[in-house]
């Protein structure tokens, strides 16, 4: 069982390392399965509250996670208590899109799991 601290480390440390990864929600893949890549932009700790950006326009809120495993080239966070992604639209006028989820699996797959390249 880890922290929210050790949880963003080894996020942090990950994303260093693959650079570019897809994005599997709960409730599946963010967008077609293994077509989008997505660079961590910013990241900080609040309390048992782990902030995630990426590509400056998606926001991962992950509240207790417990557990970040690593195997091969995909990071897996789980045991949270809540995860919200909130993904702004594009364009002129961006609106907020929404999903919450209270158990599953965050999935970040790097390159050379399986994605397109």
């Amino acid at each position: 069982m880890s922290s929210a601290q050790d949880v963003l480390e080894i996020v942090r440390r990950w994303f260093g390392e693959v650079g570019l990864a897809g994005l599997e929600l709960p409730s599946g893949w963010f967008g077609r399965p293994h077509d989008n890549l997505h660079k961590l932009t910013w990241s900080e700790i609040r309390g048992a509250k782990v902030f995630l950006e990426l590509d400056n326009i998606l926001h991962l809120v992950i509240t207790a996670p417990t557990t970040a495993t690593v195997k091969g080239n995909d990071l897996r966070v789980s045991g949270f208590s809540q995860l919200v992604f909130d993904r702004q639209s594009y364009g002129s006028n961006p609106t907020s899109n929404a999903e919450i989820f209270v158990s599953g699996v965050l999935r970040f797959a790097g390159q050379g799991s399986g994605l397109i390249q």
